[in-house]
């Protein structure tokens, strides 16, 4: 007969084991890229003269190097909890389960973002070539992807409001939710600027 219980402590086990690792990985990957960007650019190459999509790698790796380590910290410490005898989210020891809540969307937030800012990057690229005219606003958009990846850290407990947590945090995150949307809105409004004073050839890279 299966033992349905080790399968599912098994399970559990790949996962946190598997999970750390591939976040350090993934660490040390942005790591090779941002360390790339800043010691290997050709000569000339300025920061503000760098390509839009080189920069949201930049910004990206900036982004997974600091988001990365509270996971690889969080699925670390399941696992001493889990075979070791640890107690840092065990309640009935002590522990607090909080504490693996924040350090997940810790993570998990500016991963929405880790996400995003390769697409917009390959939007501020692809845009001016379609609309055959240069990028409107380049510096504004640099500035609006830095104030995205540094805002995105101060809005993981809009996850958490059930939580019970004060009402002055809430309201801080609350804020930090609204004004992330505001660099979001400098890259749209760039790339509809950018449509309108170029001259677009409406084929279908440009309607897609």
């Amino acid at each position: 007969m299966v033992d349905v219980l080790a399968l599912q402590r098994a399970g559990a086990d790949g996962a946190s084991v598997g999970t750390t690792l591939g976040s350090i990985g993934s660490t040390l990957a942005a790591i090779n890229i941002a360390c790339t960007i800043f010691k290997f650019r050709a000569p000339g190459m300025t920061f503000m003269r760098m390509p839009l999509f080189c920069w949201t790698a930049l910004c990206t790796s900036i982004l997974m190097v600091f988001s990365m380590t509270p996971l690889t910290l969080a699925t670390l410490m399941l696992w001493l909890d889990r075979h070791f005898g640890f107690h840092f989210f065990t309640v009935d020891a002590g522990g607090n389960l909080m504490n693996y809540a924040n350090l997940f969307w810790l993570f998990g937030h500016p991963e929405v973002y880790i996400i995003f800012l390769p697409a917009a990057g390959a939007m501020s690229t692809i845009i001016p070539v379609v609309a055959r005219t240069r990028l409107v606003g380049h510096r504004m958009v640099v500035m609006a992807m830095l104030a995205t990846g540094f805002i995105s850290f101060g809005v993981w407990s809009h996850h958490m409001f059930t939580t019970g947590m004060p009402v002055l945090s809430v309201s801080f995150f609350s804020a930090a939710s609204m004004a992330v949307s505001v660099p979001a809105g400098v890259q749209v409004f760039s790339w509809i600027a950018t449509f309108a004073v170029g001259r677009a050839r409406h084929n279908t890279p440009t309607l897609f």
